[in-house]
């Protein structure tokens, strides 16, 4: 990923390596998101997160750039033989223009930091390309639920439902209805542990909702909290799985 630096001499030598960097660079320039692209240049197989918090941790992470060889060698370490891509949007980079070998206009980078937004497995693919073997997250990614859930809540009141214990990054997704329907209500996650909870506040009923655990290990549950003037009734389900 890091290009060291030459005097504008030796720019010729360099062409190889500025040209994939370039061609690397040039689509994450146009996108500003920070989710996870469909990324499904290597023989049709859609890349998916590795069940590898080591590796996982870096991404929607702004990172320097050495960071990626890092990442490269946990991954012929863990997953040897394992088709990767990832992407990213530049954050601190150097452009220079230069000449190629045949005098046509190119152009150098050398990326400093780095936004990854996916690091993703696309399995092992032969050199003929046949998908050889599946991305290893589509083998690990165990799911559970519905977990059906119920109350009433008087103004101002929260609960939290279930009693989950993650050694990982996990998702929980959930529906609610609650009435009266257009009643505010916070849903989200809550750390049973620290008591920390996170919601997005939902005006309408029904909504779904979707959190993350963003710590870990601790036990977690869904988290459902009034914030209208009245009391509200409510019931749903929700499960959780692997990222």
């Amino acid at each position: 990923m890091e290009i060291i630096l030459a005097e504008r001499k030796k720019y010729l030598t360099l062409l190889t390596v500025p040209l994939i960097m370039a061609l690397l660079a040039i689509p994450c320039l146009a996108s500003d998101t920070t989710q996870p692209q469909d990324e499904c240049w290597i023989c049709g197989v859609k890349g998916v997160p590795f069940p590898d918090e080591e590796i996982n941790r870096h991404v929607r992470q702004v990172i320097d750039a050495s960071v990626i060889s890092e990442i490269h060698r946990l991954v012929e370490e863990r997953y040897p033989g394992h088709y990767t891509s990832f992407t990213f949007k530049p954050i601190e980079y150097e452009k220079y223009n230069v000449k190629d070998r045949g005098g046509q206009d190119a152009v150098m980078w050398q990326f400093h930091k780095i936004l990854l937004v996916s690091y993703l497995d696309h399995g092992v693919i032969s050199p003929e390309g046949e998908v050889l073997e599946s991305p290893v997250a589509e083998k690990v990614k165990p799911l559970a639920g519905p977990y059906p859930y119920s109350g009433s809540l008087n103004q101002g009141y929260g609960r939290v439902h279930g009693r989950h214990y993650l050694t990982g990054t996990y998702v929980f997704e959930s529906h609610t209805s609650w009435t009266p329907t257009y009643a505010d209500m916070g849903i989200g996650l809550m750390n049973r542990d620290t008591t920390i909870g996170v919601t997005q506040t939902y005006t309408n009923s029904p909504a779904d909702d979707i959190s993350y655990n963003w710590d870990y290990p601790y036990y977690y549950g869904l988290f459902i909290v009034n914030l209208s003037s009245t009391t509200v009734s409510y019931s749903g389900y929700y499960y959780y799985y692997a990222e």
